[in-house]
């Protein structure tokens, strides 16, 4: 609901006209995606796929080594149905926690939003629309037409994945849902194929299925700082999260998820007989993670955390620095977290 929602707002107000989608396209190839995006929405695959799951998606023959794109399909809560797409995991944490206002093209930044979803046939580009009507294509749902778009702060264009992937996605959910007898379908582990295109999809996603066998784990050490004046003013006193010359140091495998690393810090400021705790996780100014959210929502590892270089941490209305260090090739330590200083008690 949260994606379709934004997909909604900043497609419907952003007053754009769109732009040639399908021009770089054969027409077999435009025929095969409106029949497959036509299968898509008269399967309507939200009614047993939860919003707020993910799939994991690959392509099956280029190695194993292949970046992962992650998608999720929309419509649960009535609104807009359709498929959104996102280029990596960080991408799609950003879109669920970094809720910091009304969604606009310039807040995209270069992410963009993407995704299928139906827009009128009288919003097509001209060029669109007669090609559209030469090769007889129908409308997907009344007078509305199924189509691959991304938003960014330069505009709409094609979504970044080529014609033949999205098809073959919209393809395949169907078939593989025709498969299972339960109404919620809450596990996906299988290979898709359609013409040329094979891809492997894992649902749902865990934002982990990138990282490399024997990857190094990743450090993380924050450094203290004074108090913040704020909570000074509030509480009375100087609420000390982590005073100068204390350090908090979390270690993990890469695939550790920002939850597992709140739940350590925590923990790590109770052994250290204090009060803290994680109340976010920011990269590049961005939230990715905060604490208010539930286990299984989308959170970035600390691999993604270590390629991001610029994270924050936010504990207590303070944002402490975090540099990040990759550990030995093959050396993933369970994950804990320290006070390697002594930490005040606070008054």
């Amino acid at each position: 609901a949260l994606l379709d929602e934004m997909l909604d707002e900043v497609g419907a107000g952003a007053g754009f006209d769109l732009p040639p989608l399908f021009a770089d396209d054969s027409d077999d190839d435009v025929r095969a995606y409106f029949d497959a995006a036509a299968r898509f929405y008269a399967a309507r695959p939200w009614e047993r796929l939860a919003g707020d799951r993910f799939l994991a998606v690959q392509d099956a023959d280029a190695g194993p080594g292949a970046p992962w794109t992650y998608a999720s399909v929309m419509g649960q809560m009535d609104d807009q149905p359709g498929l959104s797409v996102f280029r990596t995991w960080p991408d799609v944490c950003r879109m669920v926690h970094d809720r910091r206002g009304a969604p606009d093209l310039a807040a995209l930044g270069e992410a963009g939003l993407q995704g299928v979803t139906l827009y009128s046939e009288t919003d097509l580009n001209p060029a669109d629309a007669q090609r559209l009507e030469a090769l007889r294509i129908r409308p997907t749902s009344a007078h509305q037409l199924a189509l691959p778009l991304r938003l960014s702060a330069a505009g709409a264009s094609h979504i970044d994945p080529p014609l033949a992937w999205t098809t073959a996605l919209l393809a395949g959910l169907p078939d593989i849902l025709a498969k299972r007898r339960a109404a919620t379908v809450t596990s996906i582990k299988t290979t898709v194929a359609h013409g040329d295109v094979r891809l492997t999809l894992r649902y749902p996603a865990r934002g982990d299925e990138g990282l490399a066998p024997g990857l190094g784990g990743v450090r993380l050490t924050i450094t203290g700082a004074q108090p913040n004046p704020k909570l000074e003013a509030m509480f009375g006193f100087a609420l000390e999260i982590l005073p100068p010359g204390a350090r908090l140091v979390v270690e993990g495998p890469p695939g550790a998820s920002a939850f597992a690393v709140g739940k350590a810090v925590r923990q790590a400021f109770k052994d250290a007989g204090s009060w803290g705790m994680l109340n976010a996780v920011l990269a590049g100014g961005h939230e990715l993670w905060n604490g208010r959210a539930y286990a299984t929502e989308p959170a970035p590892t600390l691999d993604d955390l270590f390629t991001a270089g610029d994270v924050t941490f936010l504990m207590g209305m303070v944002a402490f620095q975090a540099r990040a260090e990759r550990l030995a090739p093959g050396s993933a330590p369970e994950l804990r977290a320290e006070i390697v200083a002594p930490h005040p008690e606070t008054p």
